[in-house]
């Protein structure tokens, strides 16, 4: 198979960027999860946390307790995602998870080259951002 990377296509086989990069990353993105994952939960507009390898969507809430969606005028993944990328990480919001109408979600997916402290910056990043989503929305 070729993969692009840039400009240019590298004949590169698949399995070797997984084991090379993703595999010890992924384990270790399953700890810092374990370790992290019940603080984000903790949180107040956090109602789910899942997600499988390097793929994680967490679940934005109004309320905790009943799990009741924000309205889709207050575009709260959209917010989050706008906090984070200030702090320089993306995020991809989702909408009308809920009703098909509200709702929000985000998902983190960094790519397979990502290094282990950038995984705990992912984690740091997204508390913050979400602490400042909890000011900007005044809940």
């Amino acid at each position: 198979k070729y993969y692009l990377y840039g400009k240019a296509t590298f004949p590169i086989k698949r399995q070797y960027i997984i084991v090379q990069y993703g595999y010890g990353t992924f384990w270790h993105l399953a700890g810092v999860q374990k370790a992290k994952g019940p603080q984000l939960r903790e949180m107040p507009f956090v109602g789910e946390v899942r997600g499988k390898g390097l793929m994680w969507g967490i679940e934005l809430v109004r309320d905790k307790e009943t799990k009741a969606p924000f309205d889709a005028s207050m575009d709260a993944g959209g917010k989050l995602k706008a906090l984070a990328l200030e702090r320089g990480m993306t995020l991809y919001p989702g909408k009308a998870m809920a009703d098909g109408v509200n709702g929000d979600n985000i998902m983190i997916g960094p790519p397979l080259t990502i290094g282990e402290k950038d995984v705990r910056k992912i984690f740091e990043i997204l508390s913050d951002s979400l602490d400042n989503l909890q000011r900007l929305l005044k809940f």
